[in-house]
């Protein structure tokens, strides 16, 4: 029996056992299996026909009205030690189970990672003949691989064809797509690059983890030049396999085998794998990873993804420069982005909202690459519009002063003449990099030691019942004068909070409702705020008389910046908020602040603004989730911002929960969910969730939580969340929740299967407080 067939056999016996192990059906896993070889990974179609039987949603029913009682048993299966405990995902038979070898995920073929270097490419015949090394995460050589497993790529560099162009990969493979009976193109046969599969030539397993494989393709077909830049990309994946991809950049030989270190004389390294994997990799068994998983690195993904290749069903060019920029920006785009990918699946990209600064390049061209700054030294017509797709660059239209650029002066030779690589920017001149990256160099003057939003002092003043801040804001070193500084004149904003319980915030008494916190505006010198010199102001803040024991303060808002030096100071600037816990009784009671359950750095890892990190409500709370919590806590709901007839909601609710710990869960499900999101924001506006796609892996509560913070008996002892305020809304007394743990589950698991699961163990999804135990 083979090693691979044995530990095949094996592996189905653990998952088996694994699987045997459950206690209920629940609400199904969001594990990280990966797709058929090939298929691209899809994106919930929300225009699927609600009327076929076999689409059905299941919704679970409006909350009874008539409080019911609350005794969760949840801890009884997924407690510590348990059947199925929540509590630790690193132990097999855990709910949330997710392997966490640092190498990846344990496969079924044995293997946590492969490493492919290829070691020569001989292109001088009829067929390609690629001979390469494979070894598994310990450095061991992976001796089984089979044809199945394997197809490789292969693209010539072009060097730029005119002045202001740049580089361009070319595919040797390619097909002819036709069109079919989807899309909204021309309708017509278009040229798309494509890979050669290991089963269509010879493929040798030469021992000790050496292969040989020599192709079917003709590399003569090609007109291969002696000494041109060629790229030959490898991806190994398999259902059974970790995925790898390899690499190998040469001058072409036409005489002799070409290795893969020699230097080339031509190179377009400009966007790096790791940066991407900032936010599609952000724990061990998550990646870039496309196409059924088989496709991981960039360096592979231009050999295909390049100005050759066009999806035949939209008619869109699917080259890497426009396509990527075109996913990211999606929702910004005037005419959004659609491609027909694997089985003319539909990719409708034009709800991607980015969660990192859009307009700063940087974000994603670091300067980690040979050829790193041709982003800015080389602007073009295909990168610029592929976000400014407003722009007519053949008439003009949107163009500013730079007019129509028409073809045939498609060498994008002019574009460098007003967008420079960098520089000052004025109404006629836009630098590329000064332009694009403004925000980021503003707010980064607000970052590092000393800068930024200070506390001074919180203390509670027993003399004036109230709560007396002492803050300032902090400019490159330099204290603002908040009465005069353009920074905070008009279009600026800050403000400081008081927020209790640091238990649990309720904000009971505070005069906004639902729960809310009391605010003080932080510019109103003379008023509640009084300058103290030297930059530093003190803030007096009332304290309501319910208000007791441990409490928070908060200093958040957004400062303003001249971006395009015209004089007029109008675009925000995130800044980091800061908050501080107090006493407010004024005894010698607890200060300590409200629970600390998620790592902001794991946030901003995939959120940032300007480097300042998570940012929202108009750069408003920044940086830090705990912020959140004052105003996101468990009896706060969005019932003032919502019309007062619900038959005008998308969802048809008069109110959901904004409770943290069940929005942030919800809208990172956002197309898993069998009932989508719809919160309701500043001046009514509709914040419809239902289309995120979570790149990540939900099933990894670490992606987020700190670890020891999602176990079932944390969730219980959390308080619960409102879904319906009553008719007092100064009050939680009267409010309908629902309990703890199902608040927190059921926002993932909202199924009708989950939903009637939680309520057998007796959960409740509409308690008041004092029912609930």
């Amino acid at each position: 029996m083979g090693r691979r067939v044995l530990l095949s056999l094996l592996w189905m016996g653990l998952v088996a056992g694994l699987l045997g192990t459950a206690c209920s059906s629940g609400g199904g896993g969001d594990g990280a299996s990966a797709p058929a070889e090939e298929e691209d990974p899809g994106v919930t179609d929300p225009g699927d026909d609600p009327t076929d039987p076999g689409d059905e949603p299941s919704d679970p029913p409006p909350p009874d009205p008539s409080p019911s009682a609350s005794i969760e048993g949840c801890v009884g299966c997924h407690g510590e030690g348990r059947a199925v405990p929540v509590a630790n995902n690193t132990q097999p038979g855990d709910a949330h189970f997710v392997d966490p070898n640092p190498a990846g995920p344990l496969t079924a073929s044995g293997y946590r990672a492969l490493d492919t270097e290829i070691l020569t490419v001989d292109v001088g015949g009829t067929s390609v003949v690629i001979e390469f090394e494979v070894r598994d995460e310990l450095g061991v050589p992976v001796p089984d691989l089979l044809a199945a497993d394997g197809r490789f790529a292969l693209a010539r560099l072009l060097p730029p064809v005119g002045i202001g162009d740049p580089t361009r990969w070319d595919s040797l493979i390619t097909r002819i797509e036709n069109p079919g009976t989807v899309g909204d193109g021309p309708g017509l046969p278009a040229v798309q690059a494509t890979a050669e599969g290991f089963t269509s030539g010879v493929f040798e397993a030469l021992g000790g983890g050496l292969y040989r494989y020599t192709s079917a393709f003709d590399p003569t077909t090609g007109g291969i030049v002696a000494g041109e830049t060629l790229r030959l990309a490898i991806q190994l994946s398999a259902g059974d396999l970790p995925a790898d991809n390899g690499i190998c950049d040469f001058d072409a030989s036409l005489v002799a085998p070409n290795d893969c270190v020699s230097p080339v004389s031509l190179t377009r390294d400009i966007v790096q794998t790791a940066t991407c994997n900032g936010c599609h990799g952000v724990t061990s068994e998550t990646r870039l990873a496309l196409h059924g998983g088989g496709r991981t690195d960039v360096e592979y993904c231009v050999t295909c993804h390049n100005p050759g290749s066009t999806d035949a069903n939209s008619g869109n060019t699917v080259d890497m420069t426009v396509m990527i920029h075109k996913i990211h920006a999606g929702s910004t785009l005037e005419n959004g982005y659609k491609i027909w990918g694997f089985r003319n699946t539909l990719h409708d990209y034009s709800n991607v909202n980015y969660t990192k600064d859009l307009v700063d390049c940087r974000s994603c061209h670091t300067d980690m690459g040979a050829d790193s700054d041709s982003w800015r030294e080389t602007p073009t017509r295909e990168a610029c519009g592929s976000c400014h797709d407003d722009v007519n660059f053949d008439t003009g239209e949107n163009h500013g002063s730079g007019g129509a650029q028409p073809l045939p002066q498609d060498d994008n030779r002019f574009c460098s003449n007003c967008h420079p690589a960098d520089g000052v920017r004025t109404a006629a001149l836009l630098p590329v990099d000064s332009t694009h990256s403004a925000r980021a160099v503003e707010a980064a003057l607000y970052q590092g030691p000393g800068n930024g939003y200070r506390l001074e002092s919180v203390v509670y003043d027993p003399l004036t019942n109230s709560v007396q801040a002492d803050f300032a804001v902090v400019r490159d070193g330099v204290p603002l004068d908040l009465a005069s500084a353009p920074q905070f004149g008009p279009g600026g904003r800050l403000a400081l909070y008081l927020a209790w319980n640091n238990g649990e915030f309720d904000n009971v008494g505070s005069g906004a409702t639902p729960a809310q916190p009391v605010s003080v505006n932080a510019l109103s010198t003379g008023g509640a705020v009084s300058a103290l010199g030297g930059g530093t102001y003190r803030a007096v803040i009332p304290r309501p008389t319910s208000a007791r024991g441990a409490a928070t303060v908060h200093l958040e808002g957004h400062p303003v910046a001249d971006f395009d030096n015209d004089g007029s100071f109008e675009g925000n600037v995130p800044v980091r908020s800061v908050f501080a816990s107090l006493d407010v009784d004024g005894g010698r009671g607890s200060s300590a602040p409200r629970r600390v359950v998620v790592d902001s750095a794991k946030c901003n890892q995939c959120h940032d603004a300007g480097g300042a990190g998570l940012a929202i409500h108009g750069d408003n709370r920044v940086g830090e989730i705990q912020v959140c919590t004052v105003c996101h806590n468990p009896d706060a709901t969005d019932v003032n911002r919502r019309p007062d007839d619900p038959t005008t909601t998308p969802d048809g609710k008069e109110e959901v929960s904004i409770d943290l710990k069940r929005i942030i869960h919800q809208i990172h499900s956002g197309v898993e969910l069998e009932n989508g999101l719809f919160v309701y924001g500043f001046g009514g506006r509709v914040n419809d969730f239902s289309k995120v796609n979570f790149i990540g892996n939900r099933q990894n509560c670490e992606t987020c939580h700190l670890p020891g913070t999602y176990s079932t008996e944390a969730a219980g002892s959390a308080a619960p969340s409102t879904i319906d305020t009553g008719s007092d809304l100064a009050t939680p007394v009267d409010d309908l929740n629902i309990s703890p743990t199902a608040a927190t589950c059921e926002s993932c698991h909202d199924d009708a299967i989950s939903r009637g699961h939680m309520e057998q163990n007796g959960a409740s999804f509409s308690a008041l407080d004092a029912d609930i135990r």
